[in-house]
């Protein structure tokens, strides 16, 4: 039986190429037109999202001013007021817009054979955040700034959250019905459980020496407890004791 990066036995062969899945946005490469640099024919709108998207994913909401943001946007702090009537604004369509990429990722993973093998992929998936500058989720970086922030931005964050809990009950489903997942938990259970857990490791994950590392074994560690099946004498599995 194939085996995946988190040594969790992988159930039915997929033939699906095992590389993980790009996890962050970056200021230099747009998600929905296919990279390019920045602000090349592109709208300044969507330019000034991915930067915030970017910035927001490594510091506080409270700690980014809109001079740091127009620099590394390359334009003018005036013109941030040309798109955005306020910095909560731009919150508010950076989190929607990151939840939109984040949905097509998802969509991507559904196609990615066994139920185990889903939920594997959107543990690189996040990892993969973490090799980039210690990035984390907006959703948990946003989460943070809650006070900062309106109740339209944080219902944003709340939709993000139920979408990212539904596809996890999904893929855990999927487990269950083609036996990569034993029955110890139900979908739903397992899948609230899975998502908050995976949110607090990846913030703990950057007090570490390695935060890939450390996310990845904590989180395969998790969701084996919880019932995906794997292989003690996979190459991956000492680091679960990191």
């Amino acid at each position: 039986m194939p085996l995946n990066r988190c040594g969790l036995a992988s159930g039915r062969g997929t033939g699906v190429d095992s590389s993980p899945v790009s996890g962050v946005l970056r200021p230099d490469v747009h998600p929905q037109h296919g990279g390019g640099a920045v602000g090349a024919l592109r709208p300044k709108r969507e330019v000034l999202i991915d930067t915030a998207i970017a910035l927001l994913q490594r510091e506080n909401f409270s700690a980014i001013g809109l001079r740091e943001l127009a620099q590394s946007a390359g334009t003018q702090t005036a013109s941030l007021y040309t798109h955005f009537d306020s910095k909560d604004d731009l919150a508010f369509h950076a989190m929607r817009h990151y939840a939109s990429w984040y949905r097509r990722e998802l969509l991507a993973l559904s196609m990615q054979g066994s139920g185990s093998n889903r939920i594997e992929r959107y543990i690189e998936m996040l990892a993969d955040m973490l090799t980039r500058n210690g990035s984390l989720c907006l959703g948990l970086m946003l989460i943070s700034a809650r006070n900062a922030l309106t109740a339209s931005v944080m219902g944003e964050v709340k939709h993000f959250s139920d979408e990212s809990i539904n596809w996890l009950a999904s893929a855990w489903a999927a487990g269950l019905s083609d036996g990569s997942v034993t029955p110890r938990l139900m979908p739903d259970q397992a899948a609230r459980l899975v998502f908050s857990s995976f949110q607090g490791i990846m913030a703990l994950s950057v007090t570490q020496l390695d935060p890939e590392i450390y996310f990845r074994s904590q989180a395969c560690a998790l969701v084996a407890a919880l019932g995906l099946r794997r292989l003690e004498s996979h190459p991956c599995a000492h680091i679960e004791r990191v």
